[in-house]
């Protein structure tokens, strides 16, 4: 899509131009450059009214006002009827599409109206060799200049800071998909394998044998796609093992000999340690004696084991009745007969005996 000329009628400041650009094709850009107040702002609103029916820029305090110019507004009589047009002239693939929004106003004393017919989009195109002119034809607008990449085609160097905030990737991206029609691909794909589905299906009514074998055929190839999966997904798996092998071998490349020296002094030292233990583990003799060590300790403890819980009953009543101060009777005669026996007084002083 080249710009070839634009023509303007009685739209703001511009009365009655046309613009022609240029047509070299080694140039992409056409630079338009001025000092304020000469009519960038509004050229780049004309286009931007023609295309989407919407100005690029707003005009402030004076954003309200009528696009009609004011001087042929002026000089106009009352009730007469006022166009304001802009026609737009591309060359696309060597032909012209020609897009131009016409919208009426009427002198009403001293005031300028707008009728009430709106605007008029019209395209012109050629068409299997045919002059071809549409009304309200957005299809051929929106396969051409979407509304979402506008400012790729009408770049305005003075609202740059909004430039990337309001153009998103995902609306650049579903533009770009309307423009080359990748769009019409990505449907055919998703709906593709349901028409194939469909088709073997009628194909079976038809003739049962080939439907079957469409079916087989079908079968295998998803077969086959499931296949290339696993084989993508080991291939990702043995890139990762790759590069995690080429960690360790460069970590073993940066290693200190030294280090690297003592390491397998000591592992070799600690291999030995632990194969002595083994033999001495798996030695048979070892193993009886520990057998016939645990055979007499056994035998030589198990009476205590046996008396354990009687011994504990006697200690704990010995230690109750030695608090309760009591002695039993039969202990205590025979304590009596020993004490005098011995001529010792319970107080500890000697006895005489006659």
């Amino acid at each position: 899509m080249i710009l070839d000329k634009v023509k303007i009628v009685n739209y703001r400041q511009y009365r009655d131009v046309e613009i022609e650009f240029a047509q070299d094709e080694n140039s992409n850009f056409t630079i338009i450059k001025g000092d304020n107040g000469t009519g960038k702002t509004t050229l780049l609103n004309a286009l931007s009214w023609c295309l989407y029916g919407k100005e690029i820029h707003d005009y402030g305090d004076d954003s309200a006002m009528s696009i009609c110019n004011n001087k042929t507004a002026y000089l106009a009589k009352n009730k007469e009827r006022i166009p304001v047009s802009v026609k737009i002239k591309f060359i696309d693939d060597g032909e012209p599409i020609i897009f131009e929004r016409t919208r009426e106003y009427f002198k009403d004393g001293m005031d300028v109206k707008p009728s009430g017919y709106g605007d008029k989009f019209i395209t012109t195109k050629k068409e299997n060799g045919k002059v071809v002119k549409e009304e309200n034809d957005q299809f051929t607008l929106e396969r051409k200049i979407p509304k979402e990449i506008e400012d790729y085609f009408f770049f305005d160097g003075a609202r740059l800071s909004q430039y990337f905030q309001e153009n998103s990737n995902q609306k650049i991206k579903d533009s770009v998909y309307v423009i080359s029609q990748l769009n019409l691909f990505e449907n055919l794909s998703n709906n593709l394998p349901k028409v194939r589905s469909s088709y073997i299906k009628r194909q079976k009514k038809i003739a049962p044998e080939l439907g079957l074998a469409q079916e087989k055929i079908e079968y295998y190839e998803n077969k086959k796609k499931e296949a290339q999966e696993t084989i993508k997904e080991s291939q990702d798996l043995i890139e990762q093992c790759d590069e995690v092998i080429d960690e360790i071998e460069n970590e073993l490349l940066n290693k200190n000999a030294k280090t690297t020296e003592e390491d397998k002094k000591e592992f070799n030292r600690l291999k030995k340690d632990i194969k002595a233990i083994n033999n001495q583990l798996d030695g048979t003799s070892s193993r009886k004696g520990l057998r016939e060590k645990r055979r007499n300790n056994i035998l030589k403890n198990y009476p205590y084991i046996l008396a354990y819980e009687y011994f504990n009953k006697f200690l704990e009543l010995g230690e109750d009745y030695k608090e309760k101060g009591f002695v039993p009777s039969k202990f205590k005669r025979n304590l009596l007969e020993d004490l005098l026996n011995d001529g010792v007084c319970i107080c500890g002083a000697d006895l005489e005996h006659d």
